[in-house]
């Protein structure tokens, strides 16, 4: 499941694979994995509660994708909301397939080398999901915080003209972030060409799933 997500809190890990085993237990064999050099801690979440992932070693094991090896302490909170996240889209049943960064970051490189894979917009994941009745691509972004507006001005003029990219879905904590990206997205690549721009609240993700919305433009509907 780790290289499936590349992070995992505690909390996630023992939700998804030790329903109804005590919390003691779950830490003893994270542990266990962890001094046996299959699992590495990470430290550094806000609420003090560890992070898990995926060793060189542990990852020799799972050889169907790449692992996720490199950590940030500033985005290690993305990266965990960044799971809980994708596990409450998958428990929608609207995940069709999804592509984590670190596995199209690896294959950018891979192809093209590191100049290249600098250059590119990589997005925290490529969404499958079926929409009218085909199964589409949507880019996926996390956002937490307003970033640079020239950041997002060079950004967003990559996907201009990326056909294979339905849309551009955006979460963030409030609507006034995701309108004030969707604005700098339409003057950069608002064309008839380029993916559609949707977005949704975290919060109403967080809060309750069932009845959080994706939105585009002045249009909404429940995402299951």
């Amino acid at each position: 499941m780790l290289s499936k997500y590349g992070v995992m809190t505690t909390r996630q890990i023992a939700e998804e694979l030790f329903k109804g085993i005590a919390r003691t237990t779950v830490l003893r064999r994270l542990r266990y994995l962890e001094s046996e050099e299959f699992l590495t801690r990470i430290p550094g979440l806000v609420n003090s509660e560890n992070a898990w992932a995926m060793t060189r070693d542990g990852a020799k094991f799972v050889a169907d994708r790449p692992p996720k090896w490199n950590y940030s302490r500033f985005n290690l909170d993305h990266d965990v909301k960044l799971t809980s996240l994708r596990l409450s889209l998958e428990r929608l049943g609207v995940v069709h397939s999804w592509i984590p960064e670190h596995e199209i970051r690896h294959k950018v490189l891979s192809k093209h080398g590191l100049e290249y894979g600098k250059r590119m917009v990589i997005p925290d994941g490529i969404l499958g999901c079926k929409i009218q009745g085909a199964i589409r691509s949507l880019s996926i972004e996390l956002e937490l915080n307003y970033k640079n507006k020239d950041r997002y001005r060079r950004m967003f003029q990559e996907y201009k003209w990326k056909s294979n990219i339905y849309g551009v879905w955006y979460f963030t904590p409030s609507p006034s972030l995701a309108k004030t990206i969707e604005k700098a997205y339409r003057e950069a690549a608002g064309t008839a060409h380029s993916p559609k721009f949707f977005w949704s609240s975290t919060e109403e993700i967080e809060s309750n799933s069932r009845s959080a919305k994706i939105y585009w433009g002045q249009n909404s509907k429940i995402i299951a």
